[in-house]
């Protein structure tokens, strides 16, 4: 297995700024520079993951108020198989639709 060299913060900064000057992509940068796909891709993209996490804001969450009480006034069919039809007009509550059904 090829061992990769180690490189220091340094000469990764050096070579992350040659690339950008470049204007070529990793493909060729990596073959013109010697240094693997893989690190620079590793170099590249853990540079952004870590300025994406340091502008990172705490979430802030919004109020919810809960209304308890009566249900909207709806209207709802009920057709049954054999032709029934039953329309419900108003406010319903679930267990009140749960009997009419079972």
């Amino acid at each position: 297995m090829k061992k990769h060299p180690h490189y220091t913060e340094t000469e990764r900064q050096h070579h992350l700024e040659k690339l950008k000057e470049s204007k070529a992509g990793l493909v060729a940068y990596s073959l013109s520079s010697g240094i693997s796909l893989s690190c620079l891709r590793y170099w590249v993209y853990s540079r952004y993951k870590g300025k994406d996490q340091k502008e990172q804001k705490p979430a802030n969450f919004l109020p919810v108020n809960i209304l308890e009480g009566e249900p909207d006034p709806v209207e709802i069919v009920l057709e049954y198989p054999k032709g029934i039809r039953m329309i419900i007009r108003g406010a319903v509550s679930a267990s009140y639709l749960k009997s009419l059904i079972g």
